[in-house]
């Protein structure tokens, strides 16, 4: 295939410029082969230093954990979350060999095919005699306590003082010492320490802030951080984190417990992939990777009855009251019980009446009815905002009688902020904003599409059309003003600081120190 893309680039470069043409992809070749020849005879020839002693350590290690045993195996877990028994307190990683030993006994065959959602009575009509269980096997409710447990093991077993070191619970790459301002201050008020931020920003500073890659500030110690991640099966773009089914058969288990575990197993499988395992500070200034990050663009709770529409597996179906009871349980897994602070931050998409592959961009959802948008298209939409109060609600790209609905200020407003009484932020789906100028032609240029856009309610751009210069073009003529700037800023930035990025790890919760040990377990497996 390379061969091949030489070959064109040749033909068109001799196309275009003639015979000099043809000499610079073949210079380019020669060049290639010869370096990779090279690489092949270092790699071939040179032994790799210390290779020995690297396999000696894998075998003896691996021997350690075949002959590791500190106690006998039991299937109960430990209430309430104290430290298992035979975890062994005295040595640094003995009780994550012991939490994997303890998940060997978990052999589940198959979730249940009936769950809460039915009635007992049903439950018993079409239950069928089960085999007795081995004595090594236990039921798929306490395979679940033994997941909501087992994470907590890991923690508790040794205090983070043991497992970090107290200068690593210390550190935060935002607050660093000697830094002290008001945003630093843990003891102050959320609200007044994302205030004491915004208004240290200059104006120019806070017009970097609108697009889902934020810039980078040195003066206040922000690292760039890109806000596009997603989860609705598992933590994307990562090949070691457990993988669950699609979300349309966890739908189908109609089981509201199972939900819940899952997405909050997904979320700590977030926290452990965005440490650091060297420093165990999430979001370094070297690494802009989306693993780091901990703003997931999921789930997907969109209406799917109609099979044409390609992306269907990621919804939970077409049953508005079914798609609500999964966002809760979802929703609340993915966040976490914390009242101030986020495990990792959902955004509940796409707001609203879309499920349409052909014509997506420019789609307009005629619903004459207001009835069937309020109990076909909205249920879940509001499950989210008002039962689980998502941190993040994601705008589609269709109009909504003749409104796009990231530019709607009734769905975006009136109804999602003062009648539901929303308080995370608004993103658009990716390049939305554009298309609202592009293919909706509701407006005609970048300054009358921001102002509409951040009048509405919609304050984060996936795309480009909120860039530098068009935010600074429409504060110019006077488009928006500067009080629309800082209510953005303050939203987004309200977000961030709920996820902890400006606190020391020994001011959060538990999860805050959770590392690698909690990725792709085998008690996760199980579940």
């Amino acid at each position: 295939f390379f061969s091949l893309a030489i070959v064109v680039w040749a033909k068109n470069l001799a196309y275009r410029y003639g015979p000099l043409g043809m000499r610079i992809p073949v210079f380019l070749c020669i060049v290639i082969g010869v370096l990779v020849v090279c690489l092949l005879f270092i790699q071939v020839l040179v032994p790799r230093s210390g290779s020995d002693e690297h396999e000696a350590d894998l075998r003896q290690h691996q021997h350690h954990r075949r002959h590791h045993k500190t106690g006998p195996r039991t299937p109960n877990p430990t209430p309430d979350h104290a430290p298992h028994p035979n975890l062994d307190h005295t040595s640094d990683r003995s009780h994550i060999h012991d939490l994997r030993a303890q998940s060997e006994i978990l052999h589940v065959p198959h979730l249940p095919h009936a769950g809460e959602l039915h009635p007992k009575e049903s439950l018993k009509a079409i239950a069928k005699p089960t085999p007795k269980r081995s004595q090594n096997s236990i039921s798929i409710e306490d395979a679940l306590e033994v997941i909501d447990t087992a994470d907590m093991h890991i923690v508790q077993a040794r205090p983070p003082e043991k497992l970090l070191g107290t200068k690593i619970l210390d550190h935060c790459p935002r607050c660093p010492p000697g830094f002290d301002t008001p945003w630093c201050n843990t003891t102050l008020t959320m609200t007044q320490r994302v205030g004491a931020l915004v208004q240290n920003l200059t104006m120019e500073e806070k017009t970097r802030f609108f697009t889902f890659t934020f810039y980078e500030n040195p003066r206040i110690h922000w690292h760039r951080y890109n806000w596009w991640n997603e989860a609705l099966h598992g933590v994307a773009r990562e090949v070691d984190v457990t993988s669950f089914p699609q979300v349309i058969l966890l739908a189908a288990a109609l089981n509201r417990s199972l939900w819940h575990h899952i997405s909050s197993t997904i979320s700590t499988e977030a926290r452990g992939r965005a440490a650091d395992p060297v420093t165990h500070t999430f979001g370094r200034k070297w690494m802009f990777r989306p693993r780091l990050f901990l703003t997931f663009w999921s789930p997907n709770v969109n209406i799917f009855r109609d099979p044409r529409w390609g992306r269907g597996h990621e919804t939970p179906g077409e049953d508005p009251f079914l798609t609500s009871e999964y966002a809760h349980y979802f929703v609340t897994g993915l966040q976490g019980e914390d009242p101030q602070y986020l495990k990792t931050s959902a955004c509940c998409k796409h707001f609203a009446a879309y499920s349409i592959e052909k014509g997506r961009f420019s789609f307009n959802a005629v619903i004459p009815d207001p009835r069937d948008l309020s109990d076909t298209y909205l249920p879940a939409f509001q499950s989210c905002v008002t039962r689980s109060k998502v941190s993040g609600i994601m705008c589609s790209y269709n109009a909504i009688n003749g409104i796009p609905a990231c530019t709607n200020k009734w769905l975006l407003s009136d109804l999602l902020r003062e009648q539901w009484g929303f308080e995370g932020y608004m993103v658009s789906d990716c390049d939305g904003m554009l298309y609202v100028q592009k293919r909706h032609k509701y407006t005609s240029t970048s300054v009358e599409t921001i102002a509409k856009g951040i009048q509405a309610g919609m304050e984060l751009d996936c795309g480009a059309m909120y860039s530098v210069k068009n935010i600074a073009k429409a504060l110019e003529e006077g488009a928006i003003t500067e009080a629309d700037v800082d209510r953005v800023v303050t939203r987004l930035f309200t977000i961030l600081f709920r996820l902890g990025y400006f606190n020391r790890l020994q001011t959060l919760p538990p999860w805050a120190v959770y590392n690698y040990t909690h990725v792709n377990t085998r008690p996760h497996q199980q579940l």
